[in-house]
């Protein structure tokens, strides 16, 4: 944490609640969140511009209603350069605040297809920088407590079925370039 400069980030409010089926059709959708696998099973989180990491996604717009996918693929772009296809659904955690609506945070997983140089989040105007992190440390450096354990244990099966080994909890949190070179096999489209 302290080599990239992470920030502590706990999460507060209620407890998030794993799901793995469908949203139900009267629960809003909020956000859509991916769990992007790198070929050596590590898993692309942002830094943002207070130093909090976090999984590539964001707010389903108003376009894209009740599309998570939609809007995982955009997000994942604007947030990181990074073109992602075709996301596996892994389920959704309940966000029900005090005296807010319950609100669903889609989870899914894919695969990187191509990684363009890093640009400004349309959204913030933040250049973010992306790091690639072992799966098993995604739920403590996002903050969100030991209920995540589930969450975390559908996107290494996900990574299995979408072919890339995950990474071991040991293995090394890296940058990704500012050029987004050297995480994809040379070739044509990388």
């Amino acid at each position: 944490m302290r080599r990239y400069g992470i920030a502590p980030w706990v999460h507060s409010g209620s407890a998030w609640i794993w799901h793995e089926e469908e949203v139900p059709e009267d629960l809003s959708i909020r956000q859509a969140w991916v769990w992007v696998f790198a070929p050596d099973g590590r898993v692309v989180v942002y830094l943002d511009e207070k130093h909090g990491i976090g999984l590539p996604g964001g707010t389903l717009e108003d376009f894209e209603h009740r599309a998570p996918t939609a809007a995982a693929v955009r997000e994942v772009h604007e947030e990181t350069q990074i073109r992602i296809s075709d996301p596996l659904y892994l389920g959704y955690v309940l966000d029900h605040r005090p005296g807010d609506p319950p609100v669903a945070r889609v989870r899914l997983a894919a695969t990187i297809d191509a990684i363009g140089p890093s640009a400004p989040d349309p959204a913030t105007g933040t250049v973010h920088r992306r790091l690639l992190v072992p799966p098993q440390l995604i739920a403590e450096l996002c903050g969100w407590g030991a209920g995540a354990g589930r969450q975390t244990q559908a996107a290494l099966e996900a990574a299995r079925r979408l072919g890339v080994t995950p990474a071991r909890a040991g293995d090394e949190v890296t940058e990704i370039p500012a050029d987004g070179t050297g995480v994809l096999p040379a070739g044509p489209g990388r």
